[in-house]
């Protein structure tokens, strides 16, 4: 039986992701994680913060064309709740609150920066389970309960 369907938005250093899995009862209702898509879009964020210091007006107008392509598949494959993280491209960008402002303002996803400590933890806790992309996905489960 399918509980929901959940999706993860990575936004990375070399690349932006979207994760869309569905959440299965089993007949011993233990929870089972089913992959619908996993896309990856290559875009190099980090290459404008690790080299100028913050994101450039290109790759930012780039990146607003993609999560707005990421809410559509949400919407298509009828995603019941997403989460969307950003990592230390944004994290690190001096203009990081005016890119995080015009993505929510453009395509009403809002993202949250993870420190190092917490996605280390969070790719630790994955390969004790052998999920690879469950971080992804942490603070969206954590929103079903």
């Amino acid at each position: 039986m399918i509980l929901r369907k959940v999706a993860a938005i990575d936004v990375g250093s070399n690349a932006v992701r979207l994760l869309i899995t569905r959440i299965n009862m089993q007949p011993d209702c233990s929870l089972k994680l089913k992959k619908e898509l996993l896309l990856r879009v290559p875009l190099r964020l980090g290459e404008d913060t690790f080299s100028k210091g913050e994101i450039s007006e290109n790759l930012e107008n780039r990146l607003i064309m993609v999560m707005k392509s990421f809410l559509n598949l949400i919407k298509v494959y009828q995603v019941d709740i997403y989460q969307a993280y950003a990592t230390a491209a944004i994290r690190e960008a001096k203009n990081r609150d005016e890119i995080l402002l015009h993505v929510k303002q453009k395509t009403t996803i809002n993202l949250t920066i993870i420190n190092v400590s917490m996605k280390v933890m969070l790719q630790i806790c994955c390969k004790q389970i052998k999920i690879i992309s469950m971080w992804m996905l942490a603070g969206v489960v954590r929103k079903l309960s």
